[in-house]
């Protein structure tokens, strides 16, 4: 027969085990709510570039710009594009406005519609580096475009 002692211990010992199996849960929960995105988190200012190739021994076209997200599903901003394509009659240089709105998924990944001069343009994105950088694709069919945005700081 075991002594109270005995019992004691043991007590403590699974009381001991419970509440490090507790802890261990909710910190799970805590860390994986943390891990969650939403549409908040792409917020404030943010520089990027991007290449769309179109094929047949043209050039690439590039551009860089910079666009700001409200945080609330619509950001809007400008870029300077590049066609690769100068002639003594054209540059190949324009700049463009956009307006966008967009979405977010729990794990970070999203989608946004842009309205620009030449039509619509969608775009499939994914948040990283704690959405301080922002890695998208265009999903508008016929265009192969990929890009990078990176938070901007003053």
């Amino acid at each position: 027969m075991a002594s109270n002692d005995d019992l004691i211990g043991k007590m403590r010992r699974r009381s001991t085990a419970w509440c490090v199996a507790l802890t261990l849960v909710l910190g799970a929960s805590a860390l994986r709510a943390d891990n969650e995105f939403s549409t908040g988190d792409l917020r404030g200012a943010y520089g990027f570039t991007f290449e769309l190739t179109v094929g047949g021994g043209a050039p690439p076209i590039v551009a860089v710009g910079q666009f700001t997200a409200d945080g609330a599903g619509t950001y809007a901003g400008e870029r300077t594009v590049n066609l690769g394509t100068a002639s003594p009659a054209n540059s190949g240089v324009f700049r463009q406005t956009f307006s966008c709105t967009y979405s977010v998924g729990q794990n970070g990944t999203g989608s946004a519609i842009c309205s620009t001069p030449f039509g619509p343009e969608r775009f499939a994105f994914v948040l990283v580096a704690e959405g301080k950088e922002v890695l998208f694709v265009s999903v508008t069919p016929g265009i192969s475009l990929r890009g990078i945005a990176r938070k901007q700081s003053p």
